[in-house]
């Protein structure tokens, strides 16, 4: 299993690698499990600021499946309860 490095996101604001270059690494160094990379919502923030980091998560979730070929992917579950 490898990790996407969204933990340096929520230390630094940000990263300097894309989605796509994600994926094709965990899949150049042979991870059979895999990890997108998320946006963390953090601590203290607005309703409004959770709602962008999770959809930009889901988006992130739904593109990753396209980029993956033959990896397991596991994310941490963040949905809005209409999206159930």
């Amino acid at each position: 299993m490898t990790d996407s490095g969204a933990y340096q996101i929520l230390v630094y604001g940000e990263v300097d690698v894309s989605q796509k270059e994600i994926v094709a690494y965990q899949e150049g160094i042979g991870s059979d499990i895999a990890t997108m990379l998320d946006i963390p919502t953090g601590w203290k923030v607005t309703k409004e600021q959770a709602e962008v980091t999770v959809a930009e998560t889901l988006h992130r979730a739904k593109a990753s499946l396209k980029l993956r070929r033959g990896m397991t992917f596991y994310g941490w579950g963040q949905y809005k309860a209409e999206d159930t």
